[in-house]
């Protein structure tokens, strides 16, 4: 069970987020206690990682590997333990979600495996040989998925999920990654609004000023790790929070957040990392570490190695 102080911390952190709703945040606190001490009391003994300054990554799409009409995570497997495993002890497989577009990053469900690569049995068996770095796509979800279909409806789940704003909202400062029109006139419950979409117009961005969408990350973020995952790539973190008129870029509620999932992932027994991806200058890539209590490892793409497969073969 939590400690007194550790259950305040949660709390203090939930309200450094969510500033006027301190009744409703009481609850959502309480959820997360719940959730951690369901989940220490099934993981009862603690589980540390592997980690040193030998720690090495291969980074693969789910489908990298292949042979014929079997499931590719289970060739990975297979090819993993011939040819890799004395070289890479962590393998990071890009998004292996069932998804609409962008190589996988469009997640239509975060429960599922995308059936032709395998199921979650395959990344279990394989985080028994490695360390499984996965994505959390956690910025934005495919307007093809359930969530998205269920936002339009007003229905659950989905119901607030994503980010719509009216016409008042001051978007001239606003970084902009890609070139497309970054907001599409909608009416949703009878009223015009303009949906957020950062990175295409498959990808629409979550509204986590809506707690419920917190919340639902952190219960995917256990999902994964019961089964197999043990550290968290945070995608395209530094655009989760937007406020009109500022750049809609690294604002202090996106640390505060990464702030709250580090410390419930310090709370459970089995040890994992977070990795926060923000393509960013040094300075502010590097401000994700926070004071060591944001991410255990920051994620930029200024060195990368590439390692012919022929040399390892």
């Amino acid at each position: 069970m939590l400690s007194k102080k550790d259950q305040r911390n949660l709390e203090i952190k939930f309200n450094n987020i969510y500033l006027n709703s301190k009744i409703t945040n009481k609850l959502y606190t309480n959820e997360i206690i719940n959730l951690i001490n369901k989940f220490n009391k099934i993981n009862k003994v603690r589980s540390n990682l592997k980690i040193s300054e030998k720690t090495s990554l291969v980074i693969s799409y789910g489908n990298s590997v292949t042979e014929g009409n079997q499931k590719s995570l289970k060739i990975f497997y297979g090819f993993y333990k011939k040819y890799l495993r004395k070289s890479f002890d962590t393998i990071h497989f890009l998004p292996f979600y069932p998804s609409s577009s962008d190589s996988g990053f469009a997640v239509k469900d975060h429960y599922k495996i995308d059936p032709r690569l395998g199921t979650w049995s395959d990344v279990r068996k394989i985080s028994k040989i490695s360390n499984v770095m996965a994505d959390l796509v956690i910025n934005h979800s495919s307007a093809r998925g359930l969530w998205f279909s269920n936002f339009l409806k007003n229905k659950s789940p989905g119901k607030g999920y994503f980010f719509a704003v009216d016409k008042n909202f001051k978007t001239a400062n606003v970084i902009r990654p890609r070139e497309h029109r970054l907001l599409k006139k909608i009416s949703l419950m009878d009223k015009e609004k303009y949906l957020w979409r950062t990175f295409s117009p498959d990808q629409i961005d979550l509204n986590f000023k809506n707690p419920k969408v917190l919340m639902r990350f952190i219960k995917i973020v256990l999902n994964l790790i019961n089964h197999g995952v043990r550290i968290f790539r945070l995608d395209a973190i530094a655009y989760l929070w937007k406020e009109s008129g500022t750049k809609c870029i690294n604002h202090y509620n996106t640390h505060n957040i990464i702030k709250l999932i580090r410390n419930i992932c310090s709370l459970l027994t089995r040890e994992c990392i977070i990795i926060t991806e923000t393509n960013l200058p040094e300075k502010e890539n590097l401000s994700y570490f926070g004071k060591n209590d944001e991410a255990n490892w920051v994620y930029n793409f200024f060195f990368i190695t590439f390692i012919s497969l022929q040399s390892i073969i």
